[in-house]
Protein backbone atom coordinates (compact mmCIF):
# COMPACT_ATOMS: atom_id res chain seq x y z
CA UNK A 1 0.00 0.00 0.00
CA UNK A 2 1.50 3.32 -0.84
CA UNK A 3 2.12 5.95 1.75
CA UNK A 4 0.97 9.48 1.82
CA UNK A 5 3.48 12.28 1.01
CA UNK A 6 3.10 14.32 3.85
CA UNK A 7 2.44 18.01 3.39
CA UNK A 8 2.40 21.20 5.20
CA UNK A 9 -1.31 20.86 6.26
CA UNK A 10 -0.80 17.80 7.89
CA UNK A 11 2.51 19.39 9.45
CA UNK A 12 -0.13 22.22 10.56
CA UNK A 13 -2.74 20.30 11.98
CA UNK A 14 -0.48 18.14 14.27
CA UNK A 15 1.29 22.04 15.18
CA UNK A 16 -2.06 23.58 16.41
CA UNK A 17 -2.61 19.98 18.13
CA UNK A 18 0.34 20.07 19.80
CA UNK A 19 -0.52 24.16 20.70
CA UNK A 20 -3.74 23.02 22.25
CA UNK A 21 -2.40 20.62 24.94
CA UNK A 22 0.28 22.72 25.65
CA UNK A 23 -1.97 25.55 26.29
CA UNK A 24 -4.69 23.35 28.24
CA UNK A 25 -1.33 22.03 30.56
CA UNK A 26 -0.15 25.40 31.46
CA UNK A 27 -3.61 27.22 31.99
CA UNK A 28 -4.46 24.23 34.13
CA UNK A 29 -1.28 24.69 36.32
CA UNK A 30 -0.22 20.78 35.63
CA UNK A 31 2.95 19.72 36.13
CA UNK A 32 4.32 17.40 33.05
CA UNK A 33 7.20 16.53 34.68
CA UNK A 34 6.08 15.33 37.48
CA UNK A 35 3.09 13.12 36.15
CA UNK A 36 5.49 11.59 34.06
CA UNK A 37 7.46 10.43 36.67
CA UNK A 38 5.34 10.01 39.03
CA UNK A 39 3.08 6.70 39.21
CA UNK A 40 0.20 7.74 41.62
CA UNK A 41 -1.77 8.53 38.25
CA UNK A 42 -2.79 4.76 38.05
CA UNK A 43 -5.02 5.86 41.31
CA UNK A 44 -5.87 9.35 40.37
CA UNK A 45 -8.27 10.78 38.22
CA UNK A 46 -6.61 13.74 37.44
CA UNK A 47 -3.59 12.38 37.66
CA UNK A 48 -4.89 9.68 35.13
CA UNK A 49 -5.89 12.79 32.75
CA UNK A 50 -2.77 14.58 32.93
CA UNK A 51 -0.69 11.52 32.50
CA UNK A 52 -3.04 10.87 28.95
CA UNK A 53 -2.20 15.02 27.68
CA UNK A 54 1.71 14.49 28.41
CA UNK A 55 1.64 11.31 26.26
CA UNK A 56 -0.55 12.83 23.55
CA UNK A 57 1.70 15.57 23.50
CA UNK A 58 4.78 13.35 23.18
CA UNK A 59 3.38 11.41 20.58
CA UNK A 60 2.04 14.37 18.22
CA UNK A 61 5.65 16.35 18.78
CA UNK A 62 7.19 12.81 17.41
CA UNK A 63 5.26 12.57 14.21
CA UNK A 64 5.46 16.58 14.27
CA UNK A 65 9.45 15.93 13.73
CA UNK A 66 8.90 12.72 11.05
CA UNK A 67 6.95 14.94 9.00
CA UNK A 68 9.03 18.02 8.96
CA UNK A 69 12.22 15.91 8.51
CA UNK A 70 10.40 14.46 5.51
CA UNK A 71 9.14 17.67 4.21
CA UNK A 72 12.80 19.17 3.78
CA UNK A 73 13.94 15.85 2.51
CA UNK A 74 10.86 16.07 -0.57
CA UNK A 75 11.70 19.44 -0.55
CA UNK A 76 12.88 20.81 -4.01
CA UNK A 77 12.37 24.67 -3.92
CA UNK A 78 15.90 26.38 -2.45
CA UNK A 79 14.24 29.26 -1.19
CA UNK A 80 12.14 27.16 0.95
CA UNK A 81 15.16 25.33 2.40
CA UNK A 82 16.67 27.39 5.42
CA UNK A 83 13.28 28.00 6.19
CA UNK A 84 12.67 24.25 6.50
CA UNK A 85 15.69 23.76 8.31
CA UNK A 86 14.33 26.14 10.78
CA UNK A 87 11.16 24.92 11.61
CA UNK A 88 13.19 21.10 11.54
CA UNK A 89 15.35 22.41 14.44
CA UNK A 90 12.73 24.00 15.89
CA UNK A 91 10.34 21.21 15.82
CA UNK A 92 13.07 18.35 17.68
CA UNK A 93 13.64 21.20 20.28
CA UNK A 94 9.31 20.80 20.91
CA UNK A 95 10.12 17.22 21.10
CA UNK A 96 12.51 17.55 23.51
CA UNK A 97 11.15 20.33 25.67
CA UNK A 98 7.42 18.56 25.75
CA UNK A 99 7.18 18.76 29.30
CA UNK A 100 7.60 22.38 29.65
CA UNK A 101 5.14 24.47 28.38
CA UNK A 102 6.76 27.84 29.22
CA UNK A 103 9.28 26.59 27.24
CA UNK A 104 7.96 25.34 24.34
CA UNK A 105 5.34 27.75 23.83
CA UNK A 106 7.86 30.07 22.37
CA UNK A 107 9.03 27.47 20.02
CA UNK A 108 5.73 26.78 18.78
CA UNK A 109 5.16 30.27 17.76
CA UNK A 110 8.49 30.81 15.86
CA UNK A 111 7.72 27.87 13.87
CA UNK A 112 4.20 29.21 13.47
CA UNK A 113 5.86 32.48 11.96
CA UNK A 114 8.16 30.73 9.58
CA UNK A 115 5.40 27.81 8.52
CA UNK A 116 2.81 31.04 6.81
CA UNK A 117 6.01 31.89 4.82
CA UNK A 118 6.25 28.05 3.63
CA UNK A 119 2.25 28.42 2.89
CA UNK A 120 2.63 31.44 1.29
CA UNK A 121 5.36 30.52 -0.93
CA UNK A 122 3.50 27.21 -1.62
CA UNK A 123 0.04 28.69 -2.54
CA UNK A 124 2.08 30.90 -5.39
CA UNK A 125 3.77 28.24 -6.68
CA UNK A 126 0.96 26.28 -7.04
CA UNK A 127 -1.10 28.74 -8.67
CA UNK A 128 1.24 29.54 -10.96
CA UNK A 129 1.68 26.20 -12.14
CA UNK A 130 -1.88 26.16 -12.46
CA UNK A 131 -2.24 29.19 -14.69
CA UNK A 132 0.50 27.66 -16.68
CA UNK A 133 -1.03 24.71 -17.57
CA UNK A 134 -4.30 26.43 -18.30
CA UNK A 135 -2.12 28.64 -20.34
CA UNK A 136 -0.10 25.78 -22.21
CA UNK A 137 -3.50 24.23 -23.47
CA UNK A 138 -4.95 27.24 -24.73
CA UNK A 139 -4.85 27.54 -28.60
CA UNK A 140 -1.83 30.57 -29.31
CA UNK A 141 -3.92 33.36 -30.46
CA UNK A 142 -2.84 36.25 -33.05
CA UNK A 143 -3.54 39.99 -32.77
CA UNK A 144 -6.62 41.11 -35.06
CA UNK A 145 -6.51 42.63 -37.88
CA UNK A 146 -5.52 46.47 -37.28
CA UNK A 147 -4.61 45.72 -33.94
CA UNK A 148 -0.97 46.67 -32.55
CA UNK A 149 0.76 43.93 -31.69
CA UNK A 150 2.78 44.64 -28.73
CA UNK A 151 6.26 44.45 -28.17
CA UNK A 152 7.58 42.13 -25.65
CA UNK A 153 11.62 43.10 -26.17
CA UNK A 154 13.37 43.04 -23.33
CA UNK A 155 16.60 44.72 -22.56
CA UNK A 156 20.19 42.75 -21.90
CA UNK A 157 19.54 41.04 -18.62
CA UNK A 158 22.30 39.46 -16.12
CA UNK A 159 23.17 36.56 -17.70
CA UNK A 160 22.77 34.67 -13.76
CA UNK A 161 18.51 35.28 -14.25
CA UNK A 162 18.64 35.97 -18.52
CA UNK A 163 16.97 32.53 -19.33
CA UNK A 164 14.49 32.60 -16.26
CA UNK A 165 13.29 35.38 -17.60
CA UNK A 166 12.96 34.89 -21.32
CA UNK A 167 11.49 31.81 -20.66
CA UNK A 168 8.83 33.13 -18.59
CA UNK A 169 8.58 36.65 -21.26
CA UNK A 170 7.88 33.95 -23.80
CA UNK A 171 5.09 32.22 -21.64
CA UNK A 172 3.91 35.48 -20.98
CA UNK A 173 3.37 36.46 -24.70
CA UNK A 174 1.60 33.40 -25.17
CA UNK A 175 -0.54 34.07 -22.31
CA UNK A 176 -1.48 37.33 -23.26
CA UNK A 177 -2.46 36.22 -26.89
CA UNK A 178 -4.42 33.53 -25.74
CA UNK A 179 -6.75 35.66 -23.43
CA UNK A 180 -5.06 34.31 -20.26
CA UNK A 181 -5.02 37.19 -18.49
CA UNK A 182 -5.09 36.48 -14.91
CA UNK A 183 -1.97 34.23 -15.84
CA UNK A 184 -0.31 37.38 -17.63
CA UNK A 185 -0.10 38.95 -14.55
CA UNK A 186 1.13 36.27 -12.25
CA UNK A 187 3.96 35.71 -14.92
CA UNK A 188 4.73 39.75 -14.23
CA UNK A 189 5.05 39.31 -10.42
CA UNK A 190 7.29 36.45 -10.70
CA UNK A 191 9.25 38.68 -13.17
CA UNK A 192 9.36 41.39 -11.83
CA UNK A 193 10.17 39.63 -8.70
CA UNK A 194 13.16 37.66 -10.11
CA UNK A 195 14.76 40.90 -11.62
CA UNK A 196 14.11 43.26 -8.18
CA UNK A 197 16.47 40.32 -6.34
CA UNK A 198 19.31 40.42 -8.88
CA UNK A 199 19.42 44.40 -8.97
CA UNK A 200 19.56 43.80 -5.19
CA UNK A 201 21.81 41.46 -5.08
CA UNK A 202 24.19 43.40 -7.85
CA UNK A 203 24.01 46.18 -5.86
CA UNK A 204 24.16 44.97 -2.08
CA UNK A 205 25.88 41.91 -2.36
CA UNK A 206 23.12 40.67 -0.14
CA UNK A 207 21.06 37.76 -1.58
CA UNK A 208 17.33 38.56 -0.11
CA UNK A 209 15.96 35.51 -1.21
CA UNK A 210 18.47 32.84 0.88
CA UNK A 211 18.27 35.26 4.17
CA UNK A 212 15.03 36.30 3.58
CA UNK A 213 12.95 33.72 1.37
CA UNK A 214 9.45 35.59 1.84
CA UNK A 215 10.33 38.82 1.80
CA UNK A 216 7.70 40.91 -0.39
CA UNK A 217 8.32 43.64 -3.27
CA UNK A 218 7.63 46.19 -1.26
CA UNK A 219 9.84 45.52 1.67
CA UNK A 220 12.82 45.32 -1.02
CA UNK A 221 12.33 48.60 -2.55
CA UNK A 222 12.10 49.41 0.82
CA UNK A 223 15.33 48.18 1.95
CA UNK A 224 17.27 49.84 -1.18
CA UNK A 225 15.92 53.10 -0.12
CA UNK A 226 17.34 52.19 3.02
CA UNK A 227 20.53 51.91 1.92
CA UNK A 228 20.30 55.46 -0.63
CA UNK A 229 19.83 53.26 -3.83
CA UNK A 230 18.63 55.40 -6.22
CA UNK A 231 15.85 54.46 -8.53
CA UNK A 232 13.95 56.01 -10.88
CA UNK A 233 10.94 58.16 -8.88
CA UNK A 234 7.91 56.45 -10.75
CA UNK A 235 9.93 52.93 -10.27
CA UNK A 236 8.16 52.14 -6.84
CA UNK A 237 5.14 52.90 -7.89
CA UNK A 238 4.88 51.00 -10.80
CA UNK A 239 6.13 48.24 -8.72
CA UNK A 240 3.05 48.47 -6.39
CA UNK A 241 0.87 48.35 -8.86
CA UNK A 242 2.48 45.05 -10.45
CA UNK A 243 2.58 43.69 -7.10
CA UNK A 244 -0.66 44.78 -6.56
CA UNK A 245 -2.51 42.93 -9.37
CA UNK A 246 -0.23 39.87 -9.24
CA UNK A 247 -1.56 39.66 -5.13
CA UNK A 248 -5.32 40.05 -6.52
CA UNK A 249 -4.90 37.47 -9.35
CA UNK A 250 -3.32 35.08 -7.14
CA UNK A 251 -5.12 34.93 -3.69
CA UNK A 252 -8.39 33.51 -3.48
CA UNK A 253 -10.47 36.35 -2.72
CA UNK A 254 -14.49 36.44 -1.90
CA UNK A 255 -14.66 38.29 -5.25
CA UNK A 256 -12.72 36.62 -8.01
CA UNK A 257 -10.64 39.11 -9.46
CA UNK A 258 -11.38 38.87 -13.36
CA UNK A 259 -8.64 41.19 -15.24
CA UNK A 260 -9.70 42.92 -18.42
CA UNK A 261 -7.03 42.69 -21.20
CA UNK A 262 -6.58 46.32 -20.87
CA UNK A 263 -5.61 46.24 -17.13
CA UNK A 264 -2.94 42.93 -18.25
CA UNK A 265 -1.92 45.01 -20.89
CA UNK A 266 -1.21 47.81 -18.78
CA UNK A 267 0.44 45.39 -15.98
CA UNK A 268 2.78 43.95 -19.05
CA UNK A 269 4.12 47.49 -20.26
CA UNK A 270 5.04 48.81 -16.60
CA UNK A 271 6.60 45.17 -16.48
CA UNK A 272 8.67 45.59 -19.32
CA UNK A 273 9.29 49.15 -18.52
CA UNK A 274 10.83 49.06 -15.27
CA UNK A 275 13.40 45.90 -16.36
CA UNK A 276 14.12 48.66 -18.88
CA UNK A 277 14.86 51.09 -15.88
CA UNK A 278 16.29 48.49 -13.95
CA UNK A 279 18.79 47.10 -16.07
CA UNK A 280 19.62 49.82 -18.60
Amino acid sequence: MATTQPNTQQFRLLLNEIKENVLVASHQKINLKQVVSSGSYIYDYKFNKAKYLADKVKRSSTELVTVIEKLHKANKNPRLGDTLTKIMVNSKFVKELYLEPAKVLPIIEQIERDLKEVEKTEQLENEINEFEHEAAAAPMQRPKSGETKMNFELPPLPEEISDNIKADVEELEKCFYSGCYRSSIVLCGRIMETALHRKYFEITGNDALEKEPGIGLGKLIARMSEQNIKLDPALPQQIHFINQARIFSVHTKQDAFVPSKNQAQATILYTLDVMGKLFT
